[in-house]
């Protein structure tokens, strides 16, 4: 009786400890388009850590907008950016989306979902340059973002300070 007690307890245990190194994080994806500014016209992945930093970046995404909106109010000191571009692409029906972030270890996982066009469909030619901001609380112990597609290939790994 007791080698079974032993073994539940250890099994109990394995299960609490799988679920403390990885666990779903919770995330605001705070705008999403298909259109950022000529300073995205390369597939990027970034984090932006000050208010500063941030209203530049947001200005250089609606570069094209006149007058510039205001970018949405961020608490730096609880939370911090990460900015994911696709990249120029040839035409409309391009878009990412942002799938589970979950933290494993020191490290935060974002699943980056690309959605391309359908190749049955007439698209409308035009340069695009999807992207999306997502904000996310600052957790102790937190160092890097890992960026993967769907199947788990990594796309990007940025230190978070």
């Amino acid at each position: 009786m007791g080698d079974r007690s032993a073994i539940f307890i250890a099994g109990i245990l394995l299960i609490a400890l799988c679920g403390c190194l990885s666990r779903k994080i919770e995330h605001q994806v705070l705008e999403r388009g298909i259109q950022a500014g000529a300073a995205l016209s390369d597939s990027h992945f970034a984090v932006v850590n000050t208010k500063e930093e941030f209203s530049g970046l947001y200005r250089k995404i609606h570069s094209g907008v006149l007058p510039p909106p205001e970018p949405p109010p961020v608490d730096f000191s609880k939370s911090f950016i990460l900015v994911i571009a696709m990249g120029e692409k040839p035409t409309a029906g391009y878009a990412l989306e942002i799938g589970q972030v979950v933290r494993e270890g020191s490290r935060l996982v974002v699943e980056v979902r690309s959605i391309e066009p359908d190749s049955e469909r007439m698209q409308a030619t035009v340069i695009t340059r999807p992207y999306a901001l997502i904000r996310i609380e600052w957790q102790p112990g937190l160092e890097t973002a890992v960026f993967v597609n769907p199947s788990g290939k990594r796309l990007a790994e940025i230190p978070l300070n």
